[in-house]
């Protein structure tokens, strides 16, 4: 053990003298209360509160029942029929597993085939929101899906089918994202 020695003589002493001790600057810790502290309760806390994420930089996709990413899907309308609207009835076309038609909402067959700006500007808007509630929703984002003849409105010689076979479908080949 090292000891730092001096000596002191009486007669050197006056009033008003100081002496200075040195003491040692080494420490040593005891227990690990600085360590817990420091690092086990921020790492414990970290732990305990869900990560903030930022929505409008995180592109959620959707998946089927095992997981697997969905990347394309078709969006199948359906329409009251205007023959059904007239009698004060309305009804849609099929069982509501098949889409409507596109002369059920007033195009004709040069629309489509033409491609008309009539045709090509309609779209649908599918708006995402935060939670299903509309009193408390926020929207999250949206996309314009542009109408535009697919492999489902045409023959096997890429023309397009009559007017009274097309149905009207809004083919989406990459998933939506935009804030």
């Amino acid at each position: 053990m090292f000891v730092d020695r001096r000596k002191i003589l009486i007669g050197s002493l006056t009033s008003g003298t100081t002496i200075d001790i040195a003491l040692g600057t080494n420490f040593f810790p005891v227990d690990n209360a600085e360590l817990i502290e420091d690092k086990f309760v921020k790492d414990e806390v970290e732990k305990a509160i869900n990560p903030i994420v930022d929505y409008k930089k995180v592109i959620f996709k959707p998946a089927d029942n095992n997981w697997n990413l969905i990347d394309k899907f078709k969006i199948n309308l359906n329409f009251y029929t205007p023959a059904s609207i007239q009698i004060g009835n309305p009804l849609h076309r099929g069982t509501g597993a098949e889409p409507g038609l596109y002369k059920d909402i007033g195009f004709i067959f040069d629309d489509i085939f033409c491609r008309t700006n009539r045709f090509v500007n309609s779209f649908i808007r599918l708006s995402l929101y935060d939670n299903p509630y509309s009193g408390k929703n926020q929207l999250l984002s949206f996309s314009d899906i542009y109408t535009q003849v697919g492999d489902d409105q045409e023959n096997q010689f890429g023309f397009v089918l009559p007017l009274a076979a097309i149905p009207a479908l809004f083919p989406i080949r990459q998933i939506p994202h935009r804030s």
